[in-house]
């Protein structure tokens, strides 16, 4: 079996494959006596442009002209083929193929016939090899509105009567391909029967043939015991290959997840960045308007100062809401002696009025790292600090490391 068919039976036809399906394994067999014929005036209005009419055969008759189907008027063939490759017909223009026609009595073959009216050809497989083709007039379409007779040429003629079996016989509305073809005969009768790649465009189809009324003596032979095993193996390849798509199924879900997981990782350190970066670029450069600073030169001493002054007392304050009452308080308190901890950076608008977490207590001991060192000696005016803030806000500069 071929490994598209397998992929295409388990998406669209495992639910069919049972031993329900077994069921409809029936052949038709038709004497050999001219009554003994299928007819009736099927729709083709889908078949005007491409058709292709395949099925399976067991020839069993002695006519001159054993006819499988005829498709047309009383008077104009569409579409004729014998069960031995005399006739095949399109528009009453027919080719004899029977000289190369190896199928021994009593076998089943697949045949095949396909035309499409762009490509204007008409070709005749057996058992998927191409035994002959001809070329159709340019602009030439089937016609609609005709009697299709299985088993004979028009109905009750003598001579021309099929005598033998047939079994899903289905018209695709499709030029099928040579390898369409070959990969259908291959498959075998019984996978046929159970499952086709070309359902879509398989309109008239084996199943409504067999409904259809019959006339004379046409008997029904059971396929099941014949089909059974082939089936089976094909229910336990589908079931086979389910379970590893399942399997499969899980490991993509497992890897989804492991994607979505390291998906949300990555948010979090984007998110993580851009604190650390935002942290990183927001100086508040207005601490050097007071009149700690205000033209003054900052010293060696002052630049350490703002950099390490709040490594000891900055955790003590995680949880307190930063008020200008707290901050005179701390400063009356504060041990630090010299010049005393720079309090005035809490004024800011990051820390003024809010509650002091464990980020904003890392960015008030980091935040002058690698830059308080690089303003010891510059003189702090009014110009140089609005000219500071422009440069870190505006343009987003970063002066550190």
């Amino acid at each position: 079996m071929s490994a598209n068919l397998l992929f295409i039976t388990l998406l669209v036809a495992t639910s069919r494959v049972s031993s329900d399906i077994l069921s409809t394994f029936k052949v038709l067999r038709f004497t050999q006596e001219p009554s003994s014929y299928i007819q009736f005036n099927p729709d083709f209005s889908q078949y005007t442009q491409a058709i292709s009419i395949c099925g399976w055969i067991k020839s069993l008759g002695s006519a001159t002209y054993p006819t499988v189907f005829y498709y047309g008027s009383f008077s104009n063939a569409e579409l004729t083929m014998l069960d031995d490759g005399g006739y095949i017909c399109i528009f009453d223009s027919c080719m004899q193929l029977k000289g190369k026609f190896t199928v021994s009595k009593n076998t089943w073959f697949h045949t095949c016939v396909t035309w499409g009216a762009s490509s204007r050809s008409h070709k005749y497989y057996v058992n998927g090899q191409m035994l002959g083709s001809q070329q159709t007039p340019s602009g030439r379409l089937l016609k609609t509105g005709q009697t299709l007779t299985l088993g004979n040429w028009r109905g009750d003629e003598s001579n021309k009567e099929f005598g033998g079996e047939m079994v899903n016989l289905n018209f695709y509305a499709k030029e099928l391909t040579a390898s369409e073809v070959k990969t259908m005969a291959d498959d075998g009768m019984c996978i046929n029967m159970v499952v086709d790649q070309h359902e879509e465009v398989r309109l008239l189809k084996w199943e409504e043939i067999f409904k259809q009324p019959r006339s004379g003596t046409i008997t029904e032979v059971d396929m099941t015991g014949t089909c059974a095993a082939s089936v089976n193996t094909l229910y336990s390849q589908l079931m086979e290959a389910k379970t590893k798509l399942n399997e499969t199924a899980e490991k993509l879900l497992e890897v989804s997840t492991r994607l979505n997981e390291t998906e949300k990782g990555l948010d979090r350190a984007v998110k993580e960045l851009e604190k650390y970066n935002n942290t990183k670029n927001k100086w508040d450069w207005n601490i050097f308007l007071s009149e700690q600073f205000i033209n003054q030169t900052v010293s060696p001493e002052q630049s350490e100062q703002i950099r390490t002054s709040w490594d000891d007392i900055a955790q003590k304050l995680v949880g307190f809401t930063i008020t200008e009452d707290l901050i005179k308080f701390w400063k009356i308190v504060d041990c630090v002696e010299t010049e005393g901890r720079p309090w005035f950076m809490l004024q800011s608008e990051d820390y003024l009025n809010q509650v002091l977490t464990q980020d904003l207590a890392q960015q008030l001991t980091s935040t002058w790292d690698g830059v308080s060192e690089r303003i010891a000696g510059v003189t702090m005016t009014k110009e140089l600090v609005d000219l500071l803030n422009y440069v870190s806000e505006e343009t987003n500069c970063y002066c550190g490391d």
